[in-house]
């Protein structure tokens, strides 16, 4: 039985009798190309340690310590990051759109570590009561912080 592997594991291979390849698949390009990493080995096991030191690396430098950070610098941080590739255009600009107009106006400035379920709630309560927005576009912010904090 053939087990399949999950997005972003990577994938390990035989060029040929001396080589092997580990490639592992990035996102997507500007062009909707995918992006991919590639190491070269003599062995298979040393070019599965290669792809696992990568991995470790990039996850490693991925997210950045909270503590430092205003709100609106981890939103950039976090929609160049993980959303850039993730997202087709005009899904990262609608989200781009709503942290712009309705998060960083009200919470941008507050340290990202510290903002509370209380102040998520408070913009909520705001952005539909007092600036009337439709439940929609309501949601959609409430999507974003949600998405931006589980990462």
């Amino acid at each position: 039985m053939k087990s399949t592997r999950a997005y972003g594991e990577g994938t390990v291979y035989q060029e040929s009798a001396n080589k092997w390849t580990a490639r592992i698949t990035l996102g997507k390009k500007p062009d909707g190309k995918p992006l991919t990493k590639r190491f070269s080995a003599k062995t298979k096991a040393a070019a599965e340690k290669k792809l696992r030191d990568f991995k470790k690396a990039q996850r490693q430098e991925a997210k950045p310590a909270a503590v430092h950070y205003t709100l609106a610098a981890y939103l950039d941080f976090w929609m160049k990051t993980y959303q850039y590739q993730k997202l087709k255009p005009l899904s990262y600009d609608r989200l781009e759109s709503t942290i712009r107009n309705h998060i960083l106006p009200q919470l941008g400035k507050m340290r990202f570590d510290q903002i509370s379920r209380d102040d998520i709630q408070k913009l909520i309560n705001y952005l539909y009561r007092q600036k009337k927005l439709s439940y929609s576009s309501v949601k959609k912010t409430y999507l974003a912080l949600s998405a931006c904090y589980c990462n």
